[in-house]
């Protein structure tokens, strides 16, 4: 089945630092598609950085914000493209859902010291932990299976270069 059977969209899921948006720009390169960035749509649209959203309103409140864009995906671009995910976009069984029905969803995936390596030094609220490896391994143990269940495609990116994975991710596509 091709991405335009499911939707059209190419939907990157996966944990924070296994390269969504970075891959994203590659794979939209690679495609001629338009890349579109839910997480940078809802600092558009709330004019705040989504640590400041966690701040101020709370994790909950994100999460709806999360929710109302995937509903209505269709509004963000006119033509089949390439959208990166945020990494807890799963935790709602409804985004499960849509995204599946709005396209081909593949799955990044990176070790937990490869996610650490990636996200140190950034602004990431969940990971403002006292022991930001144990985290990551505490939301990935609670996150694993949603991912697994919502995709259609898994790509480990670990020590890869991001034109490298989105190849692979076509690649995987044409088979698919």
């Amino acid at each position: 089945m091709n991405p335009e059977a499911r939707g059209g969209h190419l939907i990157l899921i996966g944990f924070m630092g296994t390269g969504k948006t970075s891959v994203g720009i590659e794979l939209a390169g690679l495609t001629g598609r338009e890349l579109v960035d839910i997480d940078n749509e809802i600092v558009r649209r709330q004019g705040r950085s989504i640590t400041s959203i966690f701040k101020i309103f709370g994790e909950d409140y994100f999460r709806e914000l999360e929710s109302d864009i995937i509903t209505n995906m269709e509004s963000l671009s006119a033509e089949p493209a390439v959208i990166s995910t945020g990494g807890g976009v799963v935790l709602r069984e409804k985004n499960r859902r849509e995204l599946r029905r709005q396209g081909v969803v593949v799955l990044l995936t990176a070790t937990p010291e490869e996610i650490l390596k990636r996200t140190r030094g950034g602004e990431r609220p969940l990971l403002d932990h006292p022991r930001p490896k144990e985290r990551i391994k505490e939301l990935l143990a609670q996150r694993e299976e949603l991912y697994r269940s919502t995709c259609h495609l898994e790509v480990d990116t670990g020590g890869k270069k991001q034109r490298k994975i989105a190849e692979e991710i076509c690649s995987q596509l044409e088979q698919f």
